[in-house]
């Protein structure tokens, strides 16, 4: 486990995901998977394709100007949520290269994800897929605002590895109970889709 590994999953389940990402108005993803795996967040299912808006949460502003998400052309449709007290100059220089930049009040140590969701609606995007990572999807299903979750199975038999939920976890007396809506093969692969809370 060295960070070099490019895919667990198969490419029939590659493409299932790309075509969740062609259905949702947004794509939102923490620091560390941007900074770890340089995605282009791009749905990849047809040439027509309307390319969800990219949301990268870096409350202090510390990625790279060099991925690719801050470069042509993908930083035209890219969004980065830093909090209030992020770099002026970081700012700038994301904006300078066509990179849009919301300054959102934190939750803790974090971008609030509730002032993320609450600029997205406002902007009339409803539909939100969160790709990653682990302290990010913790912190939005802690918050409330996660109705479902896809979970990609793979058989390989790894050991150790990234967890995909991160923070603090719950009591098992307190955790939240999901329901299985559906599971359906994907190739080699399995796509297991959960409802949250009363979905």
């Amino acid at each position: 486990m060295h960070g070099r590994s490019k895919w667990i999953t198969g490419s029939d389940a590659r493409r299932r995901g790309h075509a969740m990402r062609a259905e949702a108005d947004a794509i939102v993803v923490g620091a560390n998977t941007a900074r770890t795996d340089d995605p282009r967040l791009t749905a990849r299912v047809g040439a027509n394709v309307v390319q969800p808006l990219r949301v990268v949460c870096d409350t202090s502003l510390r990625l790279p100007l060099t991925l690719k998400l801050f470069r042509a052309p993908l930083a035209s449709g890219t969004v980065v949520a830093c909090g209030p007290k992020a770099s002026a100059s970081r700012v700038r220089a994301l904006e300078a290269r066509g990179v849009r930049v919301w300054r959102l009040p934190l939750a803790g140590r974090h971008v609030s994800p509730r002032a993320i969701a609450r600029r997205l609606a406002s902007e009339g995007r409803h539909e939100v897929l969160l790709e990653g990572g682990a302290t990010l999807g913790g912190a939005w299903l802690r918050a409330g605002l996660v109705d479902r979750i896809a979970l990609f199975v793979a058989p390989r038999l790894l050991g150790d590895g990234l967890s995909w939920l991160g923070g603090k976890g719950w009591a098992l007396e307190k955790a939240p109970q999901g329901r299985i809506v559906s599971i359906e093969r994907a190739g080699a692969d399995a796509l297991l889709l959960v409802a949250v809370g009363g979905n």
